[in-house]
């Protein structure tokens, strides 16, 4: 008997675009449609390869997330042919402007494909996921597309209309102003001619007075006061603090950032950091700019992890949320630094303490495995049980039941400590 749990979607990407996938994925099961994508749904002890192919074959539709990266990976390349093989609806979604690989385009030739290559990715990815659903509602993107540009070309059509028609009323309300042109002409130039005779007369009154105080006193007097004046203007230049080297470049990134302009508040921030700078949260917005695919050089991943774990050494000025903690320790449990589990365990605890849900599932595989860490079978049950308490749903929450089961089934914890846990699984 098949026991595999039906989901709408299968995600297939490179580790390398890992957190494009989890903005997919979030905005996709926010908004009610279920995902399957490695390694989140990958159950304890199952081979890997046999559950990729659970995956794609419990999907209705197969997202392909195509880049650079997953355009050269093997493993992408395997899932689009497992994809294809089994007839599955291939949505290709495009970030990068690199052409097909001749593998890729053996399957994807004739499928459409949705392009998001600029910016913002945020409306990118949502017009993904109304293109997904139209088709997981049985309907014809395609014609949906089309009617949509069509309502959307009536509409401009009918605000030109619009605009045209004002524009004649305009004309002919200009054409009545002309009777009473003259007149105010008339009347401007009396205005005019009052405002020069004051002025003159001002002018006259300043030339007879001025000679009545030009006198030696008050020559004195105020040569007195302008000397008092250059004093207390020393006075304050020497009070004003002395400015730090890079704090003009930090102020121009800052006020660059406030107004959205991001590459030039990151080539101010890193010249800044030239200088001298070590302000974590210079660290912090650095990161926040490359992780958000807004430096405009193509570097934004690994760059953006980089300052990100600046910006976490730098102790305060910047507050990590438990997502940012999640990519920490994601950059080393992949290939964009070598594994290191010690670093993964370091990152993903301080990621489950504030709240993140895939931090706790990785804290809680620690423990079960020893990696970065001692075996703790106590503590698998604490973080599997918290993604459970603090909502984790679908494949997510089968893999903790599963978890939490095998460790009773294998006389790790009692049933009893597990039980609140094991009784969802029946639900």
């Amino acid at each position: 008997m098949d026991d595999r749990i039906s989901v709408d979607v299968f995600i297939s990407y490179s580790s390398k675009n890992k957190n494009v996938a989890d903005a997919v994925v979030s905005d996709f099961e926010q908004n009610g449609i279920r995902c399957w994508y490695a390694p989140r749904d990958i159950l304890p002890g199952k081979e890997w390869v046999t559950a990729i192919k659970e995956g794609i074959y419990s999907a209705k539709v197969f997202v392909l997330l195509f880049t650079e990266e997953s355009n050269t990976s093997r493993q992408v390349m395997n899932e689009v042919a497992m994809a294809f093989n089994a007839e599955k609806t291939i949505v290709p979604f495009k970030l990068t402007k690199e052409e097909m690989s001749d593998e890729l385009e053996y399957y994807l030739t004739r499928v459409h494909w949705l392009d998001a290559v600029s910016e913002p990715l945020s409306a990118h990815i949502e017009e993904l996921r109304r293109f997904v659903g139209i088709i997981l509602s049985g309907s014809d993107p395609q014609a949906t597309r089309r009617r949509g540009m069509a309502d959307r070309d009536a509409d401009r059509g009918s605000d030109e209309n619009n605009r045209d028609n004002r524009r004649d009323s305009n004309i002919d309300r200009g054409s009545n102003s002309g009777i009473r042109s003259d007149a105010g002409r008339r009347r401007r130039f009396l205005i005019f001619a009052s405002v020069v005779a004051v002025l003159v007369i001002a002018a006259v009154i300043l030339l007879v007075v001025k000679p009545f105080g030009s006198g030696k006193n008050a020559g004195t007097e105020g040569g007195n006061g302008g000397q008092e004046q250059e004093e207390e203007k020393g006075q304050e230049k020497k009070q004003e603090p002395k400015k730090d080297a890079f704090s003009e470049a930090k102020e121009l990134g800052d006020a660059c950032f406030d107004k959205g302009d991001y590459e030039n508040a990151l080539a101010n921030y890193l010249k800044s950091l030239e200088l001298g700078n070590t302000d974590t949260a210079t660290y912090y917005r650095i990161a926040k700019i490359y992780l958000d695919g807004k430096s405009g050089d193509g570097t934004s991943e690994e760059n953006g992890l980089k300052y990100l774990e600046l910006a976490y050494k730098g102790g305060s000025g910047a507050t990590l949320t438990g997502d940012e903690y999640y990519l920490l320790a994601y950059k080393y449990d992949s290939d964009l630094s070598g594994s290191d589990p010690a670093k993964v365990f370091e990152f993903a605890e301080k990621g489950a303490e504030a709240g993140s849900l895939p931090c706790m599932i990785l804290v809680g595989e620690a423990y079960w495995y020893g990696r970065g860490t001692e075996r703790d079978y106590e503590l698998v049950l604490k973080w599997f049980g918290k993604a459970l308490d603090s909502g984790a749903e679908g494949y997510t929450r089968n893999y903790c039941i599963a978890g939490i089961t095998s460790l009773v089934e294998e006389g790790h914890v009692t049933r009893e400590a597990a039980e609140r846990w094991i009784g969802d699984s029946n639900r």
